[in-house]
């Protein structure tokens, strides 16, 4: 794998898909860091900021976003060529 980029995770409790997405990242061993949106409202105003939508899960790998969970979006920007 790569050197991992900055990776950021916006979430709110209770969301199976976000929590699938942090999973897949534990599992691969990539450092992350989670924004949760609800009763944040600076979370929420940065995610809809760079998104335009409040909605979850997203995730941010260096300049690059996945919405929702995607697995072998997630794997390519993480530069793992043989994903697990």
């Amino acid at each position: 794998m790569n050197p991992t980029p900055d990776i950021v995770v916006y979430t709110v409790p209770g969301c199976s898909r976000c929590r699938a997405v942090m999973d897949h990242l534990y599992e691969r061993g990539a450092k992350y860091r989670v924004v949760m949106v609800q009763g944040n409202f600076g979370g929420l105003r940065e995610l809809v900021r760079l998104t335009g939508s409040s909605t979850v899960p997203v995730t941010r790998l260096g300049d690059e976003w996945v919405l929702g969970f995607d697995p072998e979006a997630l794997d390519r920007l993480l530069g793992l060529s043989n994903p697990v």
